[in-house]
């Protein structure tokens, strides 16, 4: 384990706007970013020690939404011989089962997508809005690459963001704390699971 899981070291010396009292602004949605076993199987190549031990706290986040008849919307990555392809000098092989570690309800919006940011050829800005949302929850892997590329993407699209830390894994603690010092900086709310669902509770209890 890396620490990723602890909120409290996530969250430790952190400065910004991103870091100040908030409240949620609009209606929430919640993106849960390739929760895959190509992340979480320790056979994988691409494994994140820390993926597998966030799971219950994003599982609990999931049901906070669905339980207010909030959006949960799912991505799945793929590669199809795109820019991540070249960097990485791999694919996301077919041989790891790609179904979700958290299952979608039927309903629920699955995307597909073969770059960091989620807005990025996946139809995810209109189902946003055909959910009513303004507001957008960023959870998954990497916390560093896709998560941080879909939340800039959000901001500069006009969305409130926010991210639970430690529903959230990178590849290493340096990695993960760097993210989000410089999400809170100028782009998102940097909140903890127990803080957004009590949010949740005030703002759509």
């Amino acid at each position: 384990m890396h620490g990723d899981d602890d909120a409290e070291a996530l969250l430790q010396g952190l400065e910004g706007r991103g870091t100040r009292p908030w409240s949620l602004q609009a209606r929430p949605a919640l993106l849960v970013m390739d929760m895959q076993s190509f992340f979480l199987d320790e056979c994988s190549p691409a494994f994140l020690p820390s993926a597998p031990a966030m799971l219950p706290r994003l599982g609990l986040l999931v049901e906070s939404f669905r339980a207010r008849r909030l959006p949960v919307i799912f991505t799945v990555h793929r590669d199809r011989g795109g820019p991540m392809q070249r960097w990485w000098g791999r694919s996301l092989d077919e041989e790891w089962h790609q179904a979700l570690a958290i299952e979608p309800l039927e309903g629920e919006e699955v995307l597909v997508k073969d770059v960091y940011d989620a807005f990025c050829g996946t139809g995810l800005e209109a189902a946003l809005e055909r959910a009513g949302a303004g507001s957008l929850a960023l959870s998954g892997v990497c916390a560093h690459l896709c998560v941080e590329s879909t939340a800039r993407s959000a901001f500069c699209r006009g969305y409130q963001v926010v991210l639970p830390a430690d529903c959230a894994a990178a590849h290493n603690l340096a990695l993960h704390r760097g993210s989000l010092a410089s999400l809170a900086h100028g782009f998102a709310h940097i909140t903890t699971c127990q803080e957004l669902i009590s949010k949740l509770e005030g703002h759509h209890g």
